[in-house]
């Protein structure tokens, strides 16, 4: 049970940490999309679908990069800092669920384009 409560925690911090860089991101690309489109709430919007999905897109292939790789490296050097906040996961690993998380907020503001507006 504890595995299971630590796995859990794990997986919040790491959907957490996503949500809070998309927001940077979306917050950073609307100033930039304001200027560019005078304001045009969709395009501004659909710019910034367009910034997630492609820096998730590239996350996931870091990710990809990352776990084809893992067994020529060497073990990390702050390894029981690692520990201390991410009881289960790897560093592959969370940077695939914040990757994943990014993709997904792209994914819910193109469902919110497409069927909404």
């Amino acid at each position: 049970m504890k595995k299971i409560s630590e796995l859990f925690k794990d997986i919040v911090r790491c959907i957490a940490i996503g949500i809070t860089i998309s927001a940077i991101i979306s917050i950073a690309i609307s100033i930039m999309c304001v200027f560019m489109y005078k304001g045009n709430i969709v395009n501004i919007v659909c710019g910034i679908k367009t910034v997630l999905i492609c820096i998730g897109a590239f996350g996931m292939i870091l990710v990809a990069i990352l776990l084809m790789k893992k067994k020529k490296e060497k073990p990390m050097k702050y390894i029981n800092e690692w520990k201390k906040k991410y009881k289960i996961f790897s560093y592959e690993m969370v940077m695939l669920f914040i990757t994943l998380t990014i993709l997904i907020c792209g994914g819910i503001i193109d469902w919110f384009l497409f069927y909404k507006l």
